[in-house]
């Protein structure tokens, strides 16, 4: 990245920063007024008294009503909240201007693009100051074992905002799983590996956060984790904040 692209970065973090805010402050407006139309609701009152006398016929019950039609919204609010991602200017400013109930455009979770988040973002990203010697790539499984050593950032590379990244997309064959052993990660290890980390993703549900190392011993004493894959896919990702983060993984299906 020169100098010019790395301004229109930072301007571009700033602009999403302040649509967020924005829209906080829109969700927050139209929840309040969401509760007030509920709180008018005659019906839904009647349904929360019966709820409560149900409760009360059944002490031992675990799960608890809902005392109020305040906590009935909050909890639909969660519901729907995306969670830890980050969003482009124009998906900022999409969800400024339309109901995120009837949008049409997907919100991508980190390491995927494109209109339905089908795609990989293979090509990495690294910040000004240091090369991104990291590659990406989409690799097909077999009942062969294949390597993959992944390097990313370098030694005098220090940032406590951006980070470098590249992402691996492992396929199997359909109905086949796929098994991944970790023979090695490092460089710099820390609590929470703040300072960047190997992730491995394999939940069906593709935005949830996947396996994070970045020690020796999160390999165990064996010095091998292994690591199987049933939704049809496997994401490996590795990130960088500080100095230089790697990765010497193994996998195959069976």
């Amino acid at each position: 990245m020169d100098s010019e692209e790395v301004k229109k970065h930072k301007e571009e973090k700033e602009k999403v920063k302040k649509m967020l805010g924005e829209y906080k402050q829109k969700v927050n407006k139209e929840m309040e007024k969401h509760v007030e139309e509920l709180e008018k609701d005659e019906k839904l009152k009647e349904v929360l008294r019966e709820i409560e006398e149900a409760q009360a016929k059944h002490p031992g019950e675990k799960r608890k009503a809902s005392k109020s039609i305040t906590e009935i919204n909050e909890k639909h609010w969660d519901e729907l909240y995306q969670g830890d991602i980050e969003l482009s200017v124009e998906q900022a400013q999409y969800l400024l201007d339309t109901n995120p109930d009837t949008c049409t455009t997907c919100i991508c979770p980190h390491a995927y693009i494109g209109a339905k988040c089908q795609e990989v973002d293979i090509g990495g990203y690294a910040p000004a100051g240091i090369t991104n010697t990291c590659e990406g790539n989409i690799l097909f499984a077999t009942p062969n074992w294949q390597n993959i050593n992944g390097q990313i950032g370098s030694s005098d590379f220090d940032s406590k905002i951006d980070y470098a990244y590249c992402h691996w997309q492992i396929f199997p064959d359909i109905g086949k799983t796929i098994l991944i052993e970790v023979l090695g990660v490092g460089v710099v290890c820390g609590d929470g590996c703040i300072w960047g980390n190997t992730e491995i993703r394999t939940a069906a549900n593709r935005g949830a956060t996947g396996v994070r190392l970045c020690c020796r011993s999160d390999l165990g004493s064996s010095g091998k984790l292994t690591i199987t894959a049933t939704n049809g896919y496997a994401l490996i990702s590795l990130y960088s904040f500080s100095n230089i983060q790697r990765f010497h993984i193994r996998f195959r299906q069976y």
